[in-house]
C-alpha cells in the first residue's frame, strides 16, 4: 500500500510540476499515470466512461490523505512540486519540509492537506439566546447551490449581455451568503438533555478555519417534480479576488483574501458532457504574489490556448479554485 501511494504521489507531483512548466520533459501532458496509480490502489476508475470532476477530486484527496505520515499542511499547489521523488526518502521526511514553512491559524483542528478547513456549527436557543458549544467539521471543498438573484441585479452584474442572462445571473458571494445562513430547528431531548423539551434553536454555519487553497464546487444538477433530472446553468459571477472575511466563525482570524487560480466548467447536459479548464499560469512560478505577471490557459484535452481574464470570468463554471494571498494582501 506505502508504495502504490509513493507512486500517486509522484504522479501526481510530476504533472503538477510539468503543467506549471518546471518539469517540461515532452510537449504532450500525460495524467495516465495517476489513474494508473488510483486504480492501483483499488479505485476503479474505467478510463472510457465519463467521470465527474467534484467526485475524482474527493477520490485524488482521500487517496492522498489514506496513509500514515500524511502532511500537517501543504502550502499551496506548489508545495507538491516540491516532494522528494527519491525511494530512499520517507513520507514524513519529505513532508517536514513542508510542515517548516506553514502555520495553522486554528488551535482546535490541525490541516492535513492545502485544501482542509473547518466548519463552525453552533447552535442558539431563540427564547434566551442561550449557545450551545461550537461544533467543528473538516471539509476539502464546500458545495454551494445556485441562488439566483432578481433581475434587477443580474442587469447590474452583466449588463446587455444577453447570453450572461439566458440562464438566469448571481453571484458566488449571494451563494455563500445562503450557504451559511441561518436556519431555524427544531430539537428534541434525544438530542439535548433528558430534562429538556422540544425547542427551537437557530443554527449558524460558518468557516471556522480557512483553508490554504479554496475548492468551491457549484452544485447544478437538480430534480423536477416528476422526478427528472436538469442542469442549472445559471450564469454564477465569480470575483478574482474573494474576500471570505463575511463568512467566518472568528473575525480576528487574519488571511482571508484569495485570489482565482482555477475554473472548470462542465459542456454539455445533466446526463452526458466534457470538462474543460481554464488555468492561471504564473510567469515566475517560485514568486507567491499577486501582481506577478501571469496568463490564463484555456484547457480540453489536446486543445491548450491563452485565454483573457474576462473570458474566464464569464465561463459557467462548475468548480472553483482559490489559494490564499500573501499576508500583505491580507490587511483586514
Amino acid at each position: 500500500m506505502l508504495t502504490s501511494n509513493k507512486t500517486l504521489l509522484t504522479a501526481l507531483s510530476d504533472t503538477l510540476a510539468m503543467l506549471s512548466c518546471e518539469k517540461l520533459d515532452a510537449d504532450i501532458v500525460d495524467p495516465r499515470p495517476i489513474i494508473e496509480a488510483l486504480q492501483d490502489i483499488g479505485w476503479v476508475i474505467p478510463v472510457t466512461e465519463e467521470q465527474d470532476s467534484h467526485e475524482f477530486f474527493h477520490v485524488l484527496m482521500s487517496s492522498l490523505s489514506d496513509t500514515d505520515g500524511q502532511p500537517q499542511g501543504l502550502n499551496g499547489f506548489a508545495s507538491l512540486c516540491q516532494l522528494s521523488t527519491a525511494p530512499t526518502v520517507s513520507w514524513s521526511h519529505s513532508y517536514s519540509i513542508i510542515q517548516q514553512r506553514v502555520t495553522c491559524c486554528d488551535p482546535v483542528v490541525t490541516s492535513r492537506s492545502p485544501f482542509h478547513g473547518t466548519l463552525a456549527s453552533c447552535l442558539v436557543k431563540s427564547a434566551s439566546l442561550e449557545k450551545q458549544p461550537t461544533k467543528y467539521d473538516v471539509f476539502e471543498s464546500v458545495s454551494v447551490s445556485v441562488q439566483r438573484q432578481s433581475t434587477q441585479a443580474a442587469a447590474r452584474l452583466v449588463g446587455h449581455n444577453s447570453s450572461l442572462q439566458r440562464f438566469g445571473v448571481t453571484t458566488l458571494e449571494h451563494c455563500l451568503q445562503h450557504y451559511v445562513q441561518s436556519e431555524a430547528v427544531e430539537i428534541g431531548s434525544k438530542e439535548l438533555s433528558a430534562s429538556e423539551c422540544q425547542t427551537t434553536y437557530v443554527k449558524q454555519l460558518t468557516f471556522g478555519k480557512l483553508p490554504e487553497c479554496l475548492a468551491i464546487h457549484i452544485q447544478r444538477t437538480y430534480w423536477h417534480a416528476s422526478g427528472i433530472p436538469f442542469k442549472d446553468n445559471t450564469y454564477i459571477h465569480f470575483p478574482y479576488v474573494l474576500d471570505m472575511s463575511p463568512y467566518v466563525h472568528n473575525t480576528t482570524l487574519s488571511k482571508r483574501c484569495y485570489q482565482l487560480v482555477s475554473v472548470i466548467c462542465h459542456v454539455g447536459d445533466v446526463f452526458s458532457g466534457h470538462f474543460i479548464t481554464y488555468r492561471r499560469l504564473k510567469l515566475n512560478p517560485s514568486v507567491n504574489d499577486p501582481s506577478v505577471p501571469s496568463r490564463w490557459l484555456y484547457t480540453s484535452d489536446t486543445v491548450v490556448r491563452p485565454a483573457s481574464q474576462e473570458e474566464v470570468t464569464s465561463a459557467t463554471a462548475y468548480m472553483l479554485f482559490y489559494e490564499r494571498m500573501p499576508n500583505k494582501h491580507n490587511s483586514l
